[in-house]
Parts: structure tokens; sequence; C-alpha cells
């Protein structure tokens, strides 16, 4: 098993491992309904993210073929005092059948080195109430709570 950066044969593995993962998340989403389009929308967004500058995906490969993948972006925050740039983790996702073996710590190992390289101070990203196994992977890597987002259902 090894970590590489994608690239452009990789859109359509990537395309599927993103509309799994989306799968996988519904059950935390309710109000959202897969589009029928997923698989092509998802493959764009990975072409987006593999081909701009300030995006990154990182691959994990065994044997072949894709098995995991994690993707960033470098975000721009206006405040008060003044423009911040962060590194903002968008997605990163395991097959079920190969968690639990360091292949999640070895993609955010990757993505996390790339925000250094680009003199990046923080990254954040989002994960849903609901989705413990994610939250514990995040808090053992170091990862804290500082803000929370809340929703009201009309």
């Amino acid at each position: 098993m090894r970590v590489r950066q994608a690239v452009e044969r990789d859109f359509e593995e990537l395309a599927r491992l993103m509309v799994a993962l989306h799968t996988e998340l519904a059950p935390f989403e309710p109000l959202k309904k897969m589009r029928k389009d997923a698989l092509d929308y998802a493959f764009l967004k990975m072409r987006r993210f593999v081909s701009e500058k300030d995006r990154v995906v990182f691959a994990a490969e065994e044997k072949g073929h894709l098995v995991g993948y994690v993707a960033g972006k470098i975000e721009k925050r206006e405040r008060i005092f003044g423009a911040c740039e962060y590194g903002y983790v968008a997605d990163i996702y395991v097959v079920p059948a190969l968690r639990k073996k360091g292949i999640a710590a070895l993609l955010m190992d990757a993505v996390e080195k790339f925000f250094i390289g680009r003199k990046m101070q923080y990254l954040e990203l989002q994960v849903l109430s609901g989705n413990a196994a994610a939250l514990g992977f995040y808090e053992k890597r170091g990862w804290s709570e500082y803000r929370k987002n809340l929703r009201k259902v009309l």
C-alpha cells in the first residue's frame, strides 16, 4: 500500500470513492438526497481538485487499485485583522474493508505535509456530529473542536 498524489488517470476511481463516501454519510444527512448524476459530478469535482494549484488529492493505492483518498485545498478567510490563508481538508475516505489499518493516518500525514509546505498555520475540516468514528480519529491526531454549526429544519 502506498500513498501518492493523485493524477488524471485516477479521476474515475476517485469519483467512485467520493460517491461511496457520500453514500455512507447519507444516514447522517437525512435532508440531503444523492444527485442522479452523482458519479459525473464527482468526476468533475475530482478533476478540479487534482488540476488546480491550491488544491490537492492524495490517493491510497493497493495492488493497482485506489482504496482511499484525501482532498484538501487552501482557503482564504477575510477577517477584521486581515486576510488569513489556511488548509481545509474537504474529504477523507478509506474503503470499509481496509479501515483501522493506518491508511487514513497515512493520507492525513500526506495532506498535512502538503499544507505545511505551503506555510499554512492551521487546518480546518468539518465532521458530522453523529460520526463518532471520524471524531475519534481526528481527536487522536490532535484536532479539537472550535466551532459548532447549528441547523434548524423549516
